[in-house]
C-alpha cells in the first residue's frame, strides 16, 4: 500500500475517531448503542431455539425424530452441528412433532432461514394444520394430497 494511501487511511481513522468522542462528550456512545441493540435483538439459532423447545416438551429427542419422520442420523447432525442445514419441510416436521403454536412455528422457521408464504397453498395447508392442531403428519400429507401437492414427508409403515 503506498505511503499516501495509508496516510488517508490514518486520517480518515482518527477522524471517525473524534467524531465518536465528540458524540459521546454529548452523552451518546455508539458503541454502547450498538451493544444494547445487539443484545435486545439477537435471536438464538435454529438449533439452539429447537432444542430449547424439545427440552421444554419434555419429550425424547426419539420421540420428536419419529414424530417428524425424521432419519436418526439427520436428527443427530441437527445436534451435532451448530451450522447444520436443514430445509423447510424438515423445519415444519420437527414444529409438527413437538405441537408448536403457530407463532412458535413461525419463529423456528425464521431461525432456519424461512417463512410462511400465504401465496403457496402448501404453506395455507400448514399453517391451517397448525392452527387447527392437526399435528399427525400423515394427516398432514392427506391434507396435501387433497390439492396434489406433494408430502411433507414419507411416513415410515
Amino acid at each position: 500500500m503506498e505511503q499516501s494511501l495509508i496516510d488517508t487511511l490514518n486520517a480518515y481513522i482518527e477522524k471517525q475517531l473524534d467524531e465518536q468522542i465528540d458524540t459521546s462528550k454529548e452523552g451518546h456512545n455508539p458503541l454502547s448503542s450498538l451493544e444494547e441493540y445487539i443484545y435486545l435483538n439477537h435471536l438464538p439459532s435454529f438449533r439452539e431455539l429447537l432444542f430449547n423447545l424439545i427440552d421444554e416438551s419434555n419429550a425424547l429427542d426419539s420421540d420428536i425424530f419419529e414424530r417428524a419422520c425424521i432419519d436418526k442420523t439427520h436428527f443427530i447432525d441437527m445436534r451435532l452441528h451448530p451450522d447444520y442445514d436443514v430445509d423447510k419441510n424438515t423445519v415444519l416436521s420437527l414444529c409438527l412433532a413437538l405441537e408448536l403454536t403457530l407463532d412458535e412455528t413461525e419463529s423456528l422457521l425464521y431461525t432456519a432461514g424461512f417463512s410462511f408464504d400465504t401465496t403457496k397453498i402448501f404453506d395455507l395447508i400448514l399453517q391451517f394444520c397448525i392452527e387447527h392442531k392437526i399435528y399427525d403428519i400423515a394427516e398432514v400429507n392427506k391434507a396435501l394430497a387433497l390439492y396434489h401437492i406433494d408430502p411433507l414427508v414419507v411416513v415410515n409403515a
